[in-house]
């Protein structure tokens, strides 16, 4: 399945689509969404906007260079999986700088080259 995933269930609690050679997301993702396993695919962007729905979302091994803004403001016991991407130096600045803010309380960030 190389490409994009273009629709999905309204009602979708669980996704896993790993290992599928995927570039990224085109539909956007269900607001029931709670589980998301994108990992072993060749994801380079993810969607401006993530459900706060999120508990965990395992992006292993991908081609992300960036994040956007709304990984941020995920519930503080999202888990977040990143490990095995090419994150700019300014991405990890930047995830560096907010988890080690004085008052954290975000989501927990998994990150290992």
């Amino acid at each position: 399945m190389e490409g994009q995933v273009s629709s999905m269930p309204t009602s979708l609690v669980y996704l896993d689509l790993s290992g599928n050679a995927l570039t990224g997301l085109s539909a956007p993702l269900p607001h029931a969404i709670k589980y998301i396993s994108l990992n072993d695919n060749k994801i380079v962007k993810l969607p401006k906007k993530l459900p706060t729905s999120i508990q965990y979302i395992n992006l292993k091994n991908n081609w992300l260079d960036s994040l956007p803004k709304s990984i941020f403001s995920m519930p503080k016991d999202t888990e977040i999986h990143l490990n095995q991407n090419p994150l700019s130096v300014k991405t990890i600045l930047k995830l560096n700088k907010f988890v080690n803010k004085t008052n954290f309380i975000g989501p927990k960030f998994f990150i290992k080259k």
